[in-house]
């Protein structure tokens, strides 16, 4: 039940940050010089509609993972891995474009979660198939 609950509460996390980037992108672009060097990189709502993916990943990873089906295992680990890639980028961008050392940190952290995560998923997939 913790599990499941974390699981979903991340994924909400990320889902929100995505859906915020992809509706608003003229607000979050006059926001600071961090979300300008994201979109140097790649468009910010594209960095919107990845974040809604692994955010969904992630929630319907929540809603199986009580059935402990081979599903769920799938969407944490696709949702944690898109998660871990998207915040290692913005954790780099956000070390000399940050407002303070909070949001690196932040940033960091989200990042080694979804790593955890990633790798968790990965392998309850890989012991299953045995």
């Amino acid at each position: 039940m913790i599990a499941s609950t974390l699981l979903f509460g991340t994924g909400l996390f990320t889902f929100w940050r995505g859906l915020f980037w992809t509706i608003e992108q003229d607000s979050v672009l006059g926001d600071s010089a961090f979300y300008q060097e994201l979109h140097q990189l790649m468009p910010i709502w594209i960095w919107g509609i990845l974040f809604m993916l692994a955010g969904l990943s992630l929630v319907c990873a929540s809603y199986l993972l009580p059935k402990k089906n081979q599903k769920s295992y799938w969407f944490i680990t696709i949702g944690s891995f898109i998660s871990f890639i998207m915040y290692f980028i913005i954790t780099s961008a956000s070390v000399y474009n940050a407002l303070n050392w909070l949001s690196p940190i932040q940033l960091a952290t989200l990042s080694g979660i979804y790593l955890v995560m990633t790798f968790f998923g990965g392998f309850e997939i890989y012991g299953r198939r045995r």
